[in-house]
């Protein structure tokens, strides 16, 4: 991203910590987050073709990953004890890999010039708000209510930086509460993908739920 769309992620960040020098991991966990999380318009859904093109992708690689495993053979007895014994697991993910694309697969229109639609889930608006929740509550411990007005301004900065249009009357408070309730009350996959994302941001080890960044 340029400098101009990098300080717009700045500021995000700085109005979550208060008009300080926010951390460095906070703006680059929101600047990564936009880059994997946030869809905006369907006329940016890449087409279907693409989109299969992208999973087989992925299962060829976890292909030629496995080859290359079987191809160390007796370079194992430089190996630890210990890595030894990660080979099973690091197997099965490669497993789960070419399983996860398969039933993607399945899901994408095959052929023609047609657009891949996301599947359901949250919309573009709330996942932009399940980000900001995740990432105050990371910063500050606790999140916000659906109601606070400066979450619902940072919600605003946040998806105008992602290249989001203006939405509703400009400086409108009630823009986003609804969308920051839906995304309070949320606990899809992708909600637990920026949470574990965040957690890593911060170097601290994902719980097993999200529990404690809903109020």
């Amino acid at each position: 991203m340029s400098g101009r769309f990098e300080k717009a992620f700045v500021d995000v960040a700085t109005d979550m910590v208060g008009g300080e020098t926010p951390p460095e991991w906070l703006t680059r966990a929101l600047m990564e987050l936009a880059r994997t999380t946030i869809g905006f318009t369907e006329e940016g859904d890449p087409f279907c073709k693409e989109v299969r093109s992208r999973f087989r992708g992925v299962q060829a690689a976890a292909s030629k990953m496995d080859r290359a495993l079987d191809g160390i053979r007796d370079g194992l007895l430089w190996m630890t004890a210990k890595d030894i014994d990660a080979f099973p697991a690091i197997r099965q993910a490669l497993r789960k890999a070419d399983e996860m694309s398969d039933r993607a697969l399945k899901n994408i229109p095959s052929g023609g010039r047609k657009r891949a639609r996301r599947m359901a889930g949250p919309t573009a608006r709330v996942t932009c708000a399940i980000v900001v929740i995740e990432a105050w509550t990371a910063l500050h411990g606790e999140p916000r209510g659906a109601h606070n007005d400066k979450i619902g301004e940072i919600c605003e900065k946040y998806w105008r930086a992602c290249g989001g249009r203006q939405t509703g009357k400009d400086g409108d408070p009630g823009n986003w509460r609804r969308r920051m309730k839906e995304a309070l009350a949320d606990q899809s996959a992708l909600r637990r993908y920026v949470h574990s994302e965040l957690q890593c941001w911060t170097g601290q080890n994902p719980p097993e739920n999200i529990g404690n960044s809903v109020p």
